[in-house]
C-alpha cells in the first residue's frame, strides 16, 4: 500500500478513536500530528493513564499504560508475579523492565486489510482499563510488601 494510502487510513483510524472518546464523553489529550491520544480514567481504587496511538506504518492500534516503578528489593520475585498475571491473560500483556521495576500494560491491535469501527476501539478500552484495574492494586501491593509473593500468586490463580 502507498504510503499516502496508509496514511489516510491511519487518520481515519485516529478520528474513530477519538469518536470513541467523545462518545464516552471522556476527556483527553489530543496529538494530532502523531496520531496519540492520552487519557486517564479512575478504575475502582487508582487511576490510570492511557496513552493510544494509531501507528501508520505498521497499520497498527497501540495503548500503553504505564503503572509504577517495583522497589530494587522486590525486582527478581516481581518478574514471576507479572509472567503469572499474562498466563493468564487473553489480550494485552503487562510489561516488566528488570533493570529499572518499571511496570507496564501494552495492547496492540492490527487493523491492516481491515475496517476499523468504534467496536474494536470500545473493545480495547474495556479490555485495556478491566485488565489493569484487575491487577494494578495487586502490583502495587506486592511492591509496597503488603502482599508476600505467595500470596500474590495466590490471588492471581485463586
Amino acid at each position: 500500500m502507498a504510503a499516502n494510502e496508509t496514511e489516510k487510513r491511519a487518520q481515519s483510524v485516529y478520528r474513530t478513536l477519538c469518536q470513541a472518546l467523545d462518545d464516552r464523553k471522556w476527556v483527553y489529550q489530543k496529538d494530532e500530528e502523531n496520531n496519540r491520544v492520552r487519557v486517564t480514567v479512575t478504575g475502582e481504587d487508582l487511576p490510570m493513564t492511557l496513552n493510544i496511538t494509531v501507528d501508520a506504518p505498521d497499520e497498527l492500534v497501540k495503548i500503553h499504560s504505564t503503572l509504577f516503578k517495583i522497589s530494587e528489593e522486590r525486582r527478581v520475585e516481581a518478574a514471576l508475579v507479572i509472567c503469572a498475571i499474562n498466563y493468564r491473560l487473553v489480550d494485552g500483556c503487562f510489561d516488566y523492565d528488570l533493570r529499572d521495576g518499571e511496570v507496564l500494560f501494552r495492547q496492540v491491535s492490527c487493523y491492516t486489510g481491515g475496517i476499523v469501527g468504534k467496536g474494536m476501539i470500545d473493545y480495547m478500552l474495556r479490555c485495556a482499563l478491566s485488565t489493569i484495574d484487575d491487577f494494578n492494586d495487586l502490583l502495587l501491593m506486592y511492591s509496597k510488601e503488603k502482599l508476600s509473593l505467595q500470596e500474590a500468586l495466590d490471588q492471581i490463580n485463586g
